[in-house]
């Protein structure tokens, strides 16, 4: 009980402190995804046995570019989108793979970028996608993840048996991971009927694509740990663990998001 107070507490404090940015303006968001993304990648790094300041050095530059609208080139988010994309596919190969991720140090900071720093970007141009949602796309969004999040793991806790992928994440459960999209696809019902901009089935793919990615990019990040012999990747955020522990579902599904996003 009291781990899971803490948790709860230290969820609400992350989850405010991006809601407040993300309202506030676009230079509050931006400097918070830097922090985050920041230490983020430090954890990243420190999993795979690779240093590098270099990711640090272009989320700042991206973020200021961006932030300045100096970024001015046709089409760059929906070209990065698909790159990512690409290499969350051969993560998602990587996972059912009974070996280390045997990379050269510049395979390893290129996946620091595409798979850690690309995303955060993504994450602060979502709310461009849509203009008339604008900011409330991003927290939507984000809320979806959080709620998958947090009723899988209070439904895996309590009624959980039946174990998703045991030999990756033990604690992970069917029930659930059932849980969680189930209340994603409520909880995204309930918005459809708060916006004009998605019809009900695009609102219900996007929440399905958000639990679905999600779900898969906690069990990529539990293989890196594993593969690292750690149990979490940092002691930043108590009940959860590191920075890299809170936010690999988000990372990992926004860019599935983005795209249907853009399509739609």
């Amino acid at each position: 009980m009291k781990t899971l107070l803490i948790r709860s507490v230290s969820g609400l404090v992350y989850a405010s402190i991006l809601t407040i940015a993300l309202l506030l303006d676009k230079l509050a968001f931006s400097i918070v995804i830097l922090i985050i993304g920041s230490l983020t990648v430090l954890e990243f790094q420190k999993l795979i046995g690779h240093f590098s300041v270099l990711p640090l050095v272009i989320l700042a530059m991206i973020l200021y570019f961006d932030y300045a609208q100096l970024l001015q080139m046709p089409n760059v988010e929906e070209i990065l989108v698909i790159v990512v994309i690409l290499v969350n596919f051969a993560l998602i190969r990587f996972l059912f793979q009974n070996r280390t991720l045997e990379l050269r140090q510049e395979l390893k900071l290129l996946l620091s970028l595409l798979y850690i720093i690309a995303p955060c970007y993504l994450l602060v141009t979502t709310a461009r996608i849509s203009s008339e949602l604008s900011e409330l796309l991003s927290l939507a969004i984000l809320v979806l993840i959080w709620v998958n999040d947090s009723v899988a793991f209070l439904i895996g806790k309590t009624f959980g048996k039946r174990k998703l992928f045991k030999s990756i994440s033990p604690k992970k459960t069917l029930e659930g991971s059932l849980g969680g999209l189930l209340l994603t696809l409520v909880v995204a019902y309930i918005a459809h009927n708060f916006q004009s901009s998605y019809g009900l089935v695009e609102t219900l793919l996007i929440a399905l694509s958000v639990s679905i990615f999600a779900t898969i990019g906690d069990l990529i990040q539990s293989k890196f740990k594993r593969l690292a012999n750690v149990k979490d990747s940092g002691k930043i955020i108590p009940g959860h663990g590191g920075m890299y522990d809170r936010l690999d579902s988000t990372l990992f599904s926004i860019p599935f998001v983005y795209l249907l996003l853009f399509i739609f």
